[in-house]
């Protein structure tokens, strides 16, 4: 993901954060943070979800060539 991108999505979402909180004013930190982790943990459950459809095929072709 391009730097430009990851920071339209965190603000996207930040925003969204901030205006669930009702608007408040002073803690923007507070929401662009949260948008940041947020996202890191979505990225982190995607290439857990890639890996683990992955895994099984390679581990099948690793024993299957094992087995010759």
């Amino acid at each position: 993901m391009k730097d430009h991108d990851k920071q339209q999505q965190t603000a996207f979402l930040a925003y969204q954060f901030w205006m669930e909180r009702g608007c408040p004013v002073g803690s923007p930190d507070e929401d662009w943070f949260r948008a940041e982790r947020a996202l890191h943990s979505r990225q982190l459950e995607e290439v857990a979800a890639d890996a683990a459809e992955e895994a099984p095929a390679h581990i099948a072709a690793a024993l299957d060539s094992q087995s010759r």
